[in-house]
């Protein structure tokens, strides 16, 4: 039940978040999104108890930087230094999950399934960082860099195929793939055309992504986040 609850409030959060910017309550709304990932953080905590070993710390650490992430990037606007930090944030998180997923131990099966995969997520990325160059002006670099990181972190989503319960394999590559949409949504956004309510695009499929990617891992070792 504690779990539910918890797992209810971490979508309701994002709900009144997405409120309240609409609104441009900027504090209260900061301050509303800086318990989303917190909150997942605490469900994930709870249910592996003691059980604390280098998975569990590198998937925590990713949700960490998550949250760092989601804080200054609500200050863009008044600096892009901010958004630099905030793409720093994530692109750390990104290289946690990665790592977590690359080094899944077990035997390296379907590898043609896995790179086929891979070259889906590199040409999609790709064809949207081509969309995107010319108007990134000096966040050329920085963006691109994290683009290699994130879709890095997809590829090791589909290389754990075979190396866990298809379960947990296949949650956790909806959650890459709908991560990498949600960034791609921000992308556009910001570089490229408006998007009508992309606030609400953007954090509704944020949260789902972050949610499956930590369900997925928690499926990983027979567990649930709602039980």
């Amino acid at each position: 039940m504690k779990n539910l609850i918890l797992t209810i409030l971490y979508f309701v959060f994002c709900i009144i978040f997405i409120f309240l910017e609409n609104f441009n309550i900027f504090y209260l709304a900061i301050a509303i999104k800086g318990l989303i990932i917190p909150t997942l953080a605490i469900i994930y905590i709870l249910k592996i108890k003691n059980d604390i070993n280098g998975f569990h710390i590198k998937i925590i650490l990713a949700l960490f930087f998550s949250w760092i992430g989601d804080i200054t990037l609500q200050f863009q606007l008044k600096n892009d230094l901010f958004f630099l930090i905030g793409l720093g944030s994530f692109l750390i998180a990104q290289l946690f999950y990665a790592i977590t997923f690359f080094t899944t131990k077990g035997e390296n099966k379907n590898t043609l399934i896995k790179t086929l995969i891979g070259i889906i997520y590199i040409l999609s990325v790709s064809i949207l960082i081509s969309k995107l160059y010319v108007n990134l002006g000096d966040l050329k670099v920085p963006v691109i860099v994290y683009a290699a990181v994130i879709t890095t972190m997809a590829i090791g989503s589909a290389f754990r195929l075979n190396k866990v319960n298809f379960r947990s394999f296949i949650i956790v590559l909806i959650g890459a793939s709908v991560f990498i949409l949600s960034d791609s949504l921000i992308a556009i956004n910001k570089f490229l055309t408006p998007i009508e309510y992309a606030r609400f695009y953007i954090m509704t499929s944020y949260v789902i992504a972050q949610y499956f990617i930590i369900l997925g891992c928690l499926k990983q070792f027979n567990l649930s986040l709602l039980k």
